[in-house]
């Protein structure tokens, strides 16, 4: 059998699916996550302790492979489930992406505010 070679390919592939499994670590300790939707991705630990599988595990690579499967569909649905901006700003950390920020642009805000100064304007396509 050939060595496996490392291409840029497969280290972009390990390191989407790294950052993937920290996204859902981020999210489970997060307090906006509703507690029952944490519990999805643990649900396919008892698919792994359940005796009867969809592809016995005694057949070799392909039977581990559905395992694989149900515990890759139970946390993209459970990344799917969480509120859309609170996954955002996750992967916007794990990726090192800043969000703007009035202070960065040289803006005094007060941390105590409630509320939101701004000017807006309505774009209508239409016309």
């Amino acid at each position: 059998m050939k060595n496996p070679k490392i291409t840029p390919a497969n280290i972009g592939m390990l390191k989407s699916v790294f950052n993937h499994v920290r996204l859902v670590g981020r999210l489970i300790k997060d307090t906006r996550v509703p507690a029952y939707l944490k519990v999805l991705p643990f649900a396919p630990i008892l698919y792994f302790l359940f005796p009867l599988d969809v592809i016995p595990d005694l057949i070799p690579v392909i039977g581990q492979m559905d395992d694989l499967g149900v515990l890759m569909l139970a946390l993209q649905a459970f990344v799917m489930m969480v509120p859309q901006y609170v996954v955002d700003e996750h992967r916007d950390d794990i990726a090192g992406v800043k969000p703007f920020s009035s202070t960065s642009a040289g803006a005094k805000v007060d941390p105590n505010a409630t509320t939101l100064d701004g000017k807006w304007k309505v774009v209508d396509k239409n016309r």
